[in-house]
């Protein structure tokens, strides 16, 4: 009689392992938003587990699953390629941008010392271009730099300057030969009326205003004392503002 017992108690826990299997797997299912009802009943209906439609079921969700990752894969490989592509692209910019800047500094070097065994060979100098800077004449003597408007700390760029003075150029740096020094001098012209609506950028950083309760009906600057200067690493500092009034 204990086979019986033990035949039965093996066919009972069989049957209850065979409903828990049901349970689980339509709990699962049903957490699954996407399929439909007559999906759900296909595989579980009630207590029945149809037990091959569930493996075909997990084969299609793998397959979809392999097919998903297959595509975020290739996405991938296509965003790499991409960034791959943007990298030599910035590369290639930043290698420009570096021999730009070589040029750059190479002309500045050449028009700042400038070859004297070209002038020699030369008789009759050329006219200076505008953006020449800090170049000497037969005497020696430093040439008069022209400026359109100051820096915001009152200074002036060497490389900003130029050799001729037109009706836009508001100030001027006449260097003192054999120093580091020069005069500062603005010069009043047609565009008087623009320095003085923008008087914080053209006159406050680098000149001593007078009649400024004027200003609102005033059309003219006029010098009334010259300032100085100190050139140090290729700008010119002011050391004393010029004075000007407003007229």
């Amino acid at each position: 009689m204990v086979w019986w017992y033990c035949l039965g108690s093996f066919i009972a826990g069989g049957l209850v392992g065979y409903l828990l299997l049901a349970l689980y797997v339509r709990v699962i299912v049903k957490k699954d938003s996407v399929k439909s009802g007559k999906e759900i009943r296909q595989l579980v209906n009630g207590w029945q587990l149809n037990l091959f439609r569930v493996i075909k079921v997990l084969n299609l969700q793998r397959d979809k699953a392999l097919r998903r990752a297959e595509a975020m894969d290739r996405s991938l490989q296509g965003i790499s390629r991409k960034l791959g592509e943007t990298a030599e692209l910035l590369k290639s910019s930043q290698n420009r941008v570096a021999s730009l800047e070589k040029q750059y500094s190479g002309l500045v070097g050449r028009m700042k010392n400038p070859d004297t065994s070209s002038n020699k060979q030369s008789p009759t100098p050329s006219a200076p271009s505008g953006k020449e800077l800090n170049k000497v004449n037969r005497k020696n003597e430093l040439v008069s730099l022209f400026f359109t408007i100051p820096e915001a700390d009152g200074s002036f760029y060497e490389e900003k300057g130029e050799l001729v003075q037109d009706e836009r150029k508001h100030f001027r740096i006449k260097p003192v030969p054999g120093t580091d020094r020069g005069e500062l001098s603005f010069i009043s012209g047609r565009f008087d009326q623009k320095a003085i609506d923008n008087i914080d950028y053209y006159l406050f950083p680098v000149c001593e205003v007078e009649n400024t309760s004027r200003r609102e009906s005033a059309s003219r600057i006029v010098q009334v004392v010259p300032g100085s200067v100190i050139c140090s690493s290729g700008k010119w500092k002011v050391d004393k503002k010029v004075t000007v009034k407003l007229v």
